[in-house]
């Protein structure tokens, strides 16, 4: 009939209020089946969380909240490609890990704001350069996709970082040959964990212990 409720009275939902009542974070567990157009999110919204087995569609960053900080949205079957170039200049937290999204990925534009990126477990392949990261970005989990030989990477020692990428069938060979560091190599410790170094600083993690 054209009516919509609250969005406190959504099912499976959880918000987190201001002191004017205006709805400022969402954790929703979405249990149906549908698709989630992020264009009707509260304009005002820091925080999304959503996790759903059934929810499907694709993902248009664009249309989020321009003073999100912290977005979560994992454990669907939303596919498809996604334009981080869209993301909120506010953008802290990005966690998309655990759906079907493919496709490559550009960045070197993302949030200046960005300090944790999650990726993993997906199926995002093709290049990928690691050279000009965000300075606040300190964790990066693209673990668990599709990233083989065009994999670009640097270091600073002013900017340490953790990037995962264990699960991904890369070529090591390839690794080293694109470090834009100095002296990388491929080091293999006595738990058998993987790492790419540029002297003692540690580039990627290869594989899990």
């Amino acid at each position: 009939d054209g009516t919509f409720l609250p969005v406190r009275l959504w099912d499976g939902v959880s918000v987190k209020l201001n002191h004017k009542d205006v709805v400022i974070g969402i954790d929703w567990l979405f249990e149906g089946e549908g698709s989630m157009d992020l264009q009707w999110l509260p304009h005002k919204l820091q925080f999304f969380v959503l996790r759903g087995p059934k929810l499907t569609g694709t993902l248009d960053f664009r249309r989020l909240p321009h003073g999100l900080r912290d977005l979560y949205i994992s454990q669907t079957q939303i596919s498809g490609e996604v334009d981080l170039q869209g993301l909120p200049k506010t953008l802290q937290a990005l966690n998309i890990a655990g759906n079907r999204m493919s496709g490559s990925l550009n960045l070197s534009h993302l949030p200046r704001s960005l300090k944790m990126l999650n990726l993993a477990d997906n199926a995002f392949q093709g290049p990928l350069d690691l050279q000009n990261l965000p300075n606040r970005l300190k964790y990066i989990d693209l673990s668990e996709n599709q990233f083989s030989k065009d994999v670009l990477t640097a270091v600073s020692p002013a900017h340490p970082r953790t990037i995962l990428m264990e699960g991904n069938p890369l070529d090591k060979d390839a690794l080293t040959m694109n470090c834009a560091a100095p002296c990388p190599c491929i080091h293999t410790d006595e738990k058998g964990c993987v790492t790419l170094r540029s002297k003692k600083s540690i580039l990627l993690y290869l594989q899990g212990c």
